[in-house]
């Protein structure tokens, strides 16, 4: 820094003794030399090679760690989420844990345990943020934790037993992709393209009522989910690799209407598609 300002002063000063001296063509042709060069470098390939390079020092990496899991998202101001679901032919289990700079990243902030799958192991965990909460879903399971602590505030199920084999619920075409929590209700997506309102009651954690449902064309959920945010209490922001969109958490659902298996669609606030082979990601 005091090289650049020791600069700036003797390049002033040197302008201001030409002036004096009656020098104005060396001022003038001088600054055409300066703005050659401006041009040049910006312009044409290698010219940057005729401008000063000063010194710089290289980037050192003081320390460094591998974490086990799959990262979810990130966490806080520099935080991060990782997943581990646990080794099992059946009913298997997943440890999220939550990273962050306070303890210099030796051990999770908190972590905490919750069923998994039933059969389908392989399932990936996606997440909701919301304000002070975190919403996960693995297909069979919808849970909800303090983002905080990790306290589980509460799980739901997304499948439901017929003569001892579990199958989606009786108004969603597969399981869980996302959801979320907010107005009395929990918002889930499956992998139909299909948005429903469960009422949850807070004297019988667990249980739902259907509400309504909706269809949310577009966003091809089987992909899974690139990001996934409450913005306020009826307004959800949704990331796939084939669209973004912001949904609007309505309430009740109209009679059934031309929409995809004739549901109504629901509303976007905003929505944005990528480029022609491309994907968000």
């Amino acid at each position: 820094m005091a090289l650049e300002l020791i600069a700036i002063f003797a390049f002033t000063a040197l302008i201001i003794f030409l002036a004096r001296k009656g020098k104005e063509y060396i001022i003038k042709y001088g600054m055409y030399a300066v703005l050659t060069l401006a041009l040049m470098y910006t312009t044409v390939p290698l010219a940057h090679m005729l401008v000063l390079d000063f010194e710089t020092a290289p980037y050192e990496v003081d320390t460094s760690a591998v974490r086990d899991g799959v990262f979810l998202d990130t966490w806080g101001d520099d935080g991060f989420l990782l997943y581990n679901v646990s080794d099992a032919e059946t009913n298997t289990t997943v440890e999220i844990t939550a990273w962050g700079s306070s303890n210099d990243f030796t051990e999770p902030i908190w972590n905490m345990s919750h069923p998994h799958q039933i059969y389908e192991t392989d399932d990936v965990v996606y997440v909701t943020s919301s304000e002070g909460r975190l919403t996960f879903t693995s297909g069979a399971w919808a849970w909800t934790v303090d983002n905080a602590t990790g306290e589980l505030l509460g799980s739901y199920a997304c499948h439901q037993w017929e003569e001892g084999v579990p199958g989606p619920l009786g108004n969603m075409i597969g399981g869980c992709v996302a959801a979320v929590p907010s107005q009395d209700a929990m918002y889930l997506i499956d992998s139909g393209d299909q948005i429903v309102r469960y009422r949850t009651f807070e004297s019988n954690p667990g249980v739902m009522a259907f509400e309504g449902r909706w269809s949310v064309p577009g966003f091809s959920m089987g992909d899974g989910v690139v990001e996934s945010h409450l913005i306020d209490d009826n307004e959800w922001l949704l990331v796939t690799p084939a669209q973004t969109a912001s949904i609007l958490l309505e309430t009740t659902s109209p009679a059934l209407g031309p929409g995809l298996g004739g549901l109504n669609n629901a509303t976007y606030l905003m929505t944005q598609v990528p480029d022609e082979n491309a994907v968000f990601t």
